[in-house]
């Protein structure tokens, strides 16, 4: 199902460096993988309520500002990344 240079793209991709025994052994491995998601997907579903199986709820908690205590504070001043007592972080 796998032609041996998807596995290379996927791998290159990847940044992994495989050698030829292991870009055999994935492209049969991802090839069974493959074929039973096929199989899978013949499987008829359409009755199943899948809310009753696994009901799915929001878990939040609600946000609040909490005073640190000095032990904290002084491990973010160590750390150098702060400002008003809160973590900085990199922006993404």
């Amino acid at each position: 199902m796998f032609k041996k240079e998807t596995i290379e793209k996927i791998a290159d991709l990847a940044r992994v460096e495989m050698d030829e025994k292991t870009k055999d052994k994935m492209k049969d491995d991802l090839s069974k993988v493959l074929n039973y998601v096929d199989k899978l997907k013949e499987v008829d579903v359409s009755g199943v309520d899948f809310k009753s199986i696994s009901p799915i709820f929001n878990r939040v908690r609600e946000d609040r500002v909490e005073d640190v205590d000095e032990v904290t504070k002084e491990k973010m001043r160590a750390m150098g990344k702060n400002k008003d007592s809160y973590f900085r972080v990199e922006s993404i």
